[in-house]
């Protein structure tokens, strides 16, 4: 049955372009409205990206808030000897909260607690491959023990896989490991917590 709900309301004429009367007709017009900003293929770019941009300062803002001082915070940061990882991992400990470093490889860790030294607020650094379950539950293990709770998980932790290689030609094992560690990676750690 195919029936046309008629207690929608019908947006005003000039809000997205004309009102289409042909349900079959495809075709997406660009937003007549200025204030929505430039539209590619019909999106509204710049407002989305406005928004978007809004909702992740105001986000940081209320990560960034400092806890009280009987209560610190306790985050894990998995990917955090490098790029986004490392950066939101400072910006932790530098509103205080206790940070536990996840990431392959112990010497980058080091170089971000080292970073952090100056922020304030503890580090644990764990070696810690996201795709190996054991590695997942101990650094987890290793959170419980040290800071007795987990108060956030920031889950950065990927891989791109080879670069400039057509899909034909990724090797198995190449395409494995990046599902590996950002697919069965990423849930392992959001599993971790709960202890299962």
């Amino acid at each position: 049955m195919n029936a046309e709900r008629t207690d929608l309301p019908h947006p005003p004429e000039n809000a997205t372009g004309p009102a289409r009367s042909d349900p079959s007709d495809s075709t997406v017009e660009p937003a007549a409205d200025s204030a929505v900003g430039t539209t590619v293929e019909g999106v509204a770019t710049a407002g989305v990206l406005a928004e978007a941009e809004s909702v992740v300062e105001t986000a940081v803002e209320k990560l960034a808030e400092p806890a009280a001082p009987r209560t610190p915070r306790i985050a894990v940061v998995t990917g955090a000897g490098s790029g986004i990882g490392r950066a939101v991992a400072l910006e932790l400990l530098a509103a205080g909260w206790s940070v536990a470093l996840a990431g392959r490889r112990a010497e980058t860790l080091e170089e971000t607690a080292s970073l952090a030294s100056a922020r304030g607020g503890a580090t644990l650094c764990v070696r810690t491959d996201v795709a190996r379950p054991e590695d997942v539950a101990a650094l987890f293990a290793a959170v419980r023990e040290r800071f007795g709770r987990l108060d956030l998980l920031f889950n950065n932790a990927g891989t791109f896989g080879p670069g400039g290689v057509p899909v034909e030609e990724v090797p198995y094992d190449a395409w494995r490991h990046v599902v590996d560690t950002n697919l069965n990676g990423a849930f392992l750690c959001a599993q971790a917590p709960s202890g299962r």
